[in-house]
């Protein structure tokens, strides 16, 4: 189990929302780039393994995360998107914060998988890594439930929001 966590929102992807093939832009590319030269620093003399959603814009943001970090990107894909989360709301801007007002009013459509459903799916994808520190490139929703709702790591900020492109929230191991 890895002593930080590093959730990455993927960057700016291709504007159809109904393609869940689409990749980054150009801009996207940029705005990981830019991100990976923090994270460089942030990760300094520390081992880093880089894991990613099957999607094609999360794998694109790990791969440019892995060239600017000289970090591996571990190819073991993980589902750690939610899908269906359209079932929830036609408001594409507000999609997290239905989110998680459907859980919390217990109105979760059955076939949107839970942020505790989400929490088991990330603590499974990290368990397995021996890196001091784990980089998850994903997507809005997965994400700030795993950051919100698992209690093994800590952070500085709770998550309010959902995370911008490119915009990333460590967490650290809890100690004893």
């Amino acid at each position: 189990m890895p002593n930080k966590i590093i959730l990455i929102r993927h960057g700016e992807s291709e504007k159809d929302k109904n393609n869940p093939l689409r990749g980054l832009t150009e801009k996207g590319k940029k705005q990981i780039a830019e991100t990976g030269v923090v994270l460089k620093k942030l990760a300094a003399n520390q081992s880093v393994e880089i894991i990613s959603s099957t999607t094609p814009r999360a794998v694109q943001t790990a791969e440019i995360l892995a060239k600017a970090l000289e970090a591996p990107f571990t190819k073991r894909f993980c589902n750690l998107r939610v899908e269906n989360i359209e079932q929830i709301s036609n408001d594409r801007e507000n999609l997290t914060a239905r989110y998680f007002e459907a859980f919390a009013k217990k109105i979760l459509p059955s076939k949107v998988p839970s942020p505790r459903a989400m929490v088991r799916r990330f603590l499974d994808a990290v368990d397995v890594s021996s890196a001091e520190i784990v980089i998850i490139a994903g997507h809005s929703g997965a994400l700030e439930a795993f950051a919100n709702y698992q209690t093994i790591f800590t952070s500085e900020k709770k998550l309010e929001r959902e995370l911008k492109y490119g915009e990333f929230i460590v967490l650290t191991r809890k100690t004893c």
